[in-house]
């Protein structure tokens, strides 16, 4: 269920993204910057995750995927992420950042044949060294059946410019759907 880094939308036409690792488990504290908690630790009974980078650049991104025990409870774990977004200004004080504009809820986008997806994206900085520059956070989180998956993308930038539609977790979710059995 894990997308191959060639099908994981890059961040531009000039880079895309190479896997580093492949494993079971989440990574802690987890990648997407706005996640206060291991999906496990909120009622998933297992994850598996596969990190990826950029070809070119700094850029990071990692997908996890969490399984629950039912429909219902993957769920009530998609709205615990939804609130994880609502809270993230929160959260990156908590690190040390400050957004830079306001944090805006996630997206929800509709995903055929049943589930429930949302994406979004934070600027933060500081960024040391580079006073012109944002961290950049975008997520892409999507529920299909019992299973719920994560995808974020992290880099450092100047702005976040795409024509709607179009941004890398945008362009994700109906292949991360698809990858969960979404019709």
């Amino acid at each position: 269920m894990l997308l191959p880094d060639a099908a994981l939308p890059g961040l531009n036409e000039q880079a895309g993204w190479r896997t580093v690792r492949t494993s079971k488990g989440e990574p802690e504290p987890p990648r997407w910057v706005c996640q206060r908690f291991s999906l496990v630790s909120n009622g998933a009974v297992n994850a598996v995750q596969r990190s990826f980078e950029s070809t070119k650049g700094n850029a990071t991104a990692a997908q996890v995927i969490a399984r629950t025990v039912d429909q219902r409870s993957a769920k009530r774990l998609f709205a615990v992420l939804l609130a994880n977004a609502r809270e993230c200004a929160e959260q990156l004080q908590s690190i040390d950042r400050t957004p830079r504009g306001a944090v805006q809820p996630l997206s929800m986008v509709r995903v055929p044949g049943g589930g429930q997806a949302a994406w979004g994206v934070v600027l933060s900085g500081p960024v040391r060294g580079q006073p012109d520059s944002v961290y950049i956070d975008a997520v892409a989180v999507v529920q299909v059946k019992a299973t719920v998956s994560v995808m974020s993308m992290s880099s450092i930038g100047q702005d976040y410019d795409y024509e709607p539609g179009q941004s890398p977790p945008e362009l994700a979710i109906p292949l991360v759907a698809s990858a969960l059995g979404a019709s």
